[in-house]
C-alpha cells in the first residue's frame, strides 16, 4: 500500500512542476491536456521526469495510453510488475 501512495505522490509531485500547477492533486480521471496552459512540450519534460526518477524507459505506446494521471499510474505499475 505504501508503495501505491509514494507513486502516486511522484506523479504528482511530477505533474505539478511539469504542468505548472502547484495545486494539483492526484485523480486517477485527470486529463492532462485539459489543463489550463497546457501544451506538449510540458507532457514531454513530464514524461522525461517520470523515467530520470524511475529509471526507466517508456515506449511510444506506452505515452501514446499515458493520458490521464491514472493511466501513468497503470503504465508505470505494469511496466515494475513485468521487470520482477
Amino acid at each position: 500500500m505504501q508503495m501505491v501512495t509514494d507513486l502516486k505522490n511522484l506523479i504528482t509531485d511530477l505533474a505539478q512542476v511539469a504542468f505548472s500547477q502547484p495545486n494539483l492533486e492526484f485523480e486517477a480521471g485527470l486529463a492532462f491536456h485539459t489543463l489550463r496552459g497546457f501544451d506538449s512540450a510540458q507532457a514531454v519534460q513530464f514524461i522525461l521526469a517520470l523515467e530520470d526518477k524511475l529509471n526507466i524507459s517508456f515506449s511510444e505506446e506506452d505515452i501514446d495510453n499515458m493520458l490521464t494521471m491514472g493511466s501513468v499510474f497503470e503504465t508505470i505499475s505494469t511496466k515494475r510488475a513485468n521487470s520482477c
